[in-house]
């Protein structure tokens, strides 16, 4: 393969690039020198540059772009390879006009006539709050909910579209606007609406080939809509049966906006669903659209002139029938009556989060009318993933669900109730994993971009809980919150070595840091931060009582490393930037790790905070006096827990990750597949096709168990999936921009043969692994061109080894037995999950099975050959024998 995957900016927009921030990246099959030049509309070479392989990822030109042009940059290497783009650079929008502040959700309008119709034509549009634009009765563009959402006083995004083969000769240009987040209700903290402003705006140019433009102006004029009422949350009222409403000059915008090309790919529609309909117990018409997502219904409309129809999202049935409690406020419907007219109908100002839509009306329901349209951020899928284990591919799939469900410009916790903000510890925690999943490059440099935005205008030098923060109205994050402006700069610079982005943001990952020594200089704190607030160890399964929202890790112990990992970050920054400040960054870092061992650990080396979390985050981040006694500590404390998940928001994400890379793969493995709640499997076996907010969001018998904070949407768990991709799948990045990888896979006797494909900034990385009946191994590797890989086989006694670019395979006997995991040394609840090694057990010891699978689940981290030491088991040393010939011979 040749050059290919040629982009500016990560994304596929080449319309409307913003002249001040092009950046261009492709991959090559083959070559390592290469010749990019730049040539604009005329065709004149601007600029040529000579590239080497590792300037693909990441290249900027240097000169300065003209706005409104068209330019070609094409790739040229050494191997005759050649690849071209087309793009244009973005223009004006045209000066801010405005409805008077009574219009509910105007329609602006201008009629204009041309001589002839133009080759080309592109409109530049802006519309707050939100905005859907049509010429001539067609909608322009594919995007949805633009300009999307950031903090406006910032900046307000303008997008740029192609209006070729919509003009004619007499036109028409008619713009709808609504709510939005600008003026809508939206926030938790009692703001309300109108956040932003509360007025509708509009600023649009329609600028043909030979240099005709079109603005708005006051000879643009407005009328109510059909829109009656809409917002994020609450959705959608639309009646066509009203008569368009008086004609009304637009009148000059009463303020000034700080208008900004586009820079995201936009949030658009990345798949459609048909439905199965559900009559519920209740007589209910419920359309089943098969699993949780994102967006909205289109349907046709065939109702007379004033019928009606009210859709009702949800995300679950309860007793077979609709539920919505769990949205609490949000009322998430749409309402629609009918003005005669055949045609699909949809909503224009709102997304829901749903799998499930009740259906009120005195018409017929037919299945095929209703159309469920997915909306996500708009971002290329980069990993493949199937492995021989059902429900561990859908657990892969949940995460990737929640991932698309919750990136609607923002990372959001969930998409369907009255919050749907930018937390800032779910960001992080999932950063990595939505990076293996799927292009995240410019999705979250402009979470960066908000966060930046946030620190400096309303936090003081932190960040705050959730980005964007309404206007500072949330507090400050706290540690594991406020450290997404630390770890996702650092993480989006090692997936995709952009050094200058991570410049950029380096700044703030300094800024916070001297705001956490300033606090501790004056707390006299001594490195163990005492403050400022956090929310620790969120949602935590050993908090105080079950309901309790903040976990038994200490909070200082969780401040304390974060601060730790930001003075490491700052000083891994330092370097790849060549700072000087690095010094200075590793000094301070080293005392705060002395300060934790002194307070934390004994001299013999334990650690004295006995949770799930406190082992992961001392492992995670290498902070321990002897790291076998720390491991050692980690075993017994997930044996006394009955290997289930005790960890919350802080310890849940590294958990798995912490085990596998720690030598605990069993104890990884057993907790990935623990079936009970707390567990991602228990979750899987109740029907969950997206994460949940909370391990018991349903209980054992299908009940929702709580409506306060119960999101079955919610993606922050599924960062599990990066753990697996590392470690089950195989694949760990190493040096920046994957130009170097680590393929180390783990099998187990659940997992026996594993296909993974990321196509990374520098091509695709397969590893395909299958362990045999006969317990041989057979990996199959292939690595991009230009990269390298160390290779460490499993339980195999050869060392890590390198490789370069290409497809290579292995094949030996594992040292490990793989397919037969079973003895009388095994814990017992791996037993019971293996529907032959359990009866196996009950019928060799039925006295020891009977007891074992009784109410006292301590006996379930014992392991048979224990049990013969204590008479109640009745398991005599013969029949144990006999027990571990039996379970030596049973596959795994």
């Amino acid at each position: 393969m040749g050059i290919y995957d040629l982009k500016i900016n990560r994304t596929d927009r080449t319309l409307g690039i913003d002249p001040d921030d092009v950046m261009f990246s492709f991959k090559a099959g083959r070559g390592n020198a290469f010749t990019l030049s730049l040539s604009d509309g005329s065709g004149r070479v601007i600029s040529s540059s000579v590239l080497t392989l590792a300037d693909a990822v990441c290249f900027r030109p240097g000169v300065r772009l003209r706005e409104a042009g068209s330019y070609v940059v094409t790739v040229v290497s050494e191997c005759g390879d050649q690849a071209s783009l087309a793009f244009e650079t973005a223009g004006k929008p045209g000066k801010a006009i405005a409805a008077d502040g009574d219009c509910l959700s105007p329609v602006f309008f201008k009629r204009f006539s041309l001589s002839e119709i133009p080759e080309k034509a592109r409109l530049t549009i802006s519309g707050l709050g939100l905005y859907r634009a049509f010429v001539n009765g067609k909608r322009v563009g594919e995007e949805y909910l633009t300009p999307l959402m950031n903090d406006y006083g910032e900046c307000v995004r303008f997008q740029t579209y192609s209006l070729d083969g919509l003009l004619a000769r007499e036109n028409i240009i008619e713009v709808y606007l609504g709510n939005g987040w600008f003026k809508g209700r939206f926030g938790i903290d009692g703001l309300g609406d109108r956040i932003y402003g509360d007025r509708f705006y509009l600023a649009a140019k329609i600028t043909l080939g030979d240099g005709t433009e079109i603005s708005t102006d006051e000879s643009w004029q407005y009328r109510e809509g059909a829109i009656r009422e809409n917002g994020i949350y609450d959705g959608e009222h639309r009646d066509d049966t009203l008569v368009p409403g008086e004609s009304r000059p637009a009148i000059p915008a009463d303020r000034t906006f700080r208008f900004v090309p586009e820079y995201t790919a936009g949030v658009t529609a990345y798949e459609t669903e048909k439905a199965t309909l559900i009559l519920s117990p209740k007589g209910e018409k419920i359309l089943d659209f098969g699993h949780n997502a994102a967006g909205f219904v289109r349907f046709r409309n065939r109702l007379p002139r004033g019928g009606k129809i009210v859709l009702r999202y949800g995300e679950v049935l309860q007793d077979g029938c609709f539920y919505r409690d769990n949205l609490r406020t949000a009322k998430a419907e749409y309402v629609y009556t009918s003005d005669g007219t055949d045609k699909e109908v949809e909503p224009f100002f709102t997304y829901y989060g749903f799998r499930y839509v009740l259906v009120e009306t005195d018409g017929e329901v037919n299945p095929e009318d209703f159309t469920a349209v997915r909306l996500s951020s708009k971002m290329d899928q980069t990993l493949e993933f199937r492995s021989s284990d059902a429900k561990l591919n859908r657990l892969i799939e949940n995460a990737k669900r929640g991932q698309r469900s919750n990136f609607i410009d923002v990372p959001t916790d969930c998409p369907q109730r009255d919050e749907r903000l930018g937390w800032t510890a779910d960001t992080q925690v999932f950063a990595a994993t939505a990076s293996y999943n799927a292009e995240t490059y410019s999705f979250y440099k402009k979470f960066m971009r908000d966060m930046a935005y946030d620190q400096n205008v309303y936090y003081d030098g932190e960040f705050p809980m959730y980005s964007p923060s309404l206007k500072g109205v949330c507090g400050p994050g706290g540690a594991v919150w406020s450290d997404a402006g630390v770890i996702v700069p650092w993480m989006l610079y090692r997936f995709y070595g952009d050094k200058e982005l991570l410049r950029i943001h380096y700044e703030g990952i300094k800024k916070y840091l001297r705001k956490l020594c300033r606090g501790d200089e004056e707390r006299r704190d001594g490195h163990l931060l005492s403050a400022p607030f956090t929310f620790g160890d969120w949602l935590a399964q050993d908090g105080i009582c079950a309901q309790s929202m903040r976990g038994g890790t200490d909070d200082t112990f969780i401040r304390s490393v974060y601060y730790y990992n930001t003075a490491c970050t700052a000083a891994e920054a330092a370097a790849v930037l060549a700072d000087p400040e690095e010094k200075s960054f590793r000094e301070l870092a080293k005392d705060i790790r002395k300060s934790i061992l002194d307070e934390y650990f004994s001299k013999s080396g334990r650690l004295a905070v006995d949770t799930q979390t406190a082992y992961v985050l001392s492992l995670h981040f290498g902070i321990y006096v002897d790291k076998d006694k720390v491991k050692e500590g980690f075993r017994d404390r997930l044996r006394k827990d009955l290997y289930r998940m005790k960890s919350g928001f802080t310890g849940t994400p590294l958990m798995i990750r912490t085990l596998f890379e720690n030598g605990l793969s069993e104890e990884a493995y057993r907790m990935i597949f623990n079936e009970k709640c707390p567990g991602w499997m228990y979750q899987i076996n109740l029907g969950a096709t997206t994460i949940w907010e909370r391990w018991n969001s349903l209980l054992p018998d299908g009940k929702i168990s709580g409506t306060a904070m119960n999101s079955l949407n919610h993606y922050a768990y599924g960062s599990v999936a990066e753990a697996i991709y590392r470690s089950v799948g195989g694949l760990q990045l190493l040096d920046a921009a994957w130009r170097k990888a680590r393929i180390a896979p783990v099998p187990d006797f659940r997992v026996t043969s594993c296909f993974l494909r990321y196509d990374s900034p520098c091509g695709p990385y397969i590893i395909d692994w299958k362990v045999s009946e006969e317990n041989r191994m057979t990996l199959r590797v292939s690595v991009p061109h230009g990269c390298k890989a160390e290779i460490v086989l499993p339980y195999s006694e050869k060392s890590p080894f390198e490789v370069e670019e290409g497809e290579q395979v292995w094949e030996y006997e594992l040292k490990k037995d793989i397919r037969h995991p079973f003895s009388a040394d095994a814990k017992v609840l791996d037993l019971l999950e293996n529907e032959e090694a359990r009866r196996a057990f009950a019928e060799t010891l039925p006295q020891a099975y009977a007891m074992s699978a009784g109410e006292n689940e301590e006996f379930l981290v014992m392991n048979v050959r224990a049990m013969g030491y204590l008479a109640m088991f009745g398991a005599a040393p013969e029949k144990i024998a006999e027990l571990d010939e039996k379970l030596r011979k049973i596959g795994g």
